[in-house]
């Protein structure tokens, strides 16, 4: 090869150099995203019991009359994995009822005693992942 060759090569060679390093070399990074794979109920005093056939949480409390601030119970859940990149979940029930309600905390809010709630725990990240159906009964006062 001819020296002349050799030193654009050179050249170009340290001018590539120096261009990347002014510039810098910036590689798109992408977060992968981790779904939600299954949502546990973990109230204290919720029990798994058969329901035709399939298994169902059942959180039932005595209904309080005189202080309705009693008549509030709230779902504990645990989504995993716990690195999940969206963990926010929503709270499937009928809405058309008018004996209870649920927030966007879990907090099912009970206005009349003798009623069942029926709900579940979805995952809002797009991976159709839900809870157990869970059934909040709230137990007449016995007198």
């Amino acid at each position: 090869m001819k020296k002349s060759v050799l030193i654009v090569i050179g050249i170009i060679f340290i001018f590539s150099v120096l261009i990347v390093n002014f510039f810098g070399l910036n590689q798109d990074t992408f977060e992968e995203t981790i779904y939600v794979t299954s949502i546990e109920i973990d109230n204290e005093n919720a029990k798994k019991v058969r329901d035709n056939d399939e298994t169902i949480i059942l959180i039932s409390f005595e209904f309080d009359e005189l202080d309705q601030t009693n008549n509030i119970i709230q779902i504990d859940y645990h989504v995993y994995p716990e690195n999940a990149t969206n963990q926010d979940v929503r709270f499937i029930y009928d809405t058309e009822q008018s004996y209870a309600s649920v927030d966007s905390f879990g907090r099912v809010i009970f206005y009349e005693s003798g009623e069942t709630l029926t709900l579940s725990v979805v995952a809002t990240d797009n991976s159709s992942v839900s809870s157990q159906r869970i059934k909040v009964v709230a137990k007449t006062p016995k007198n």
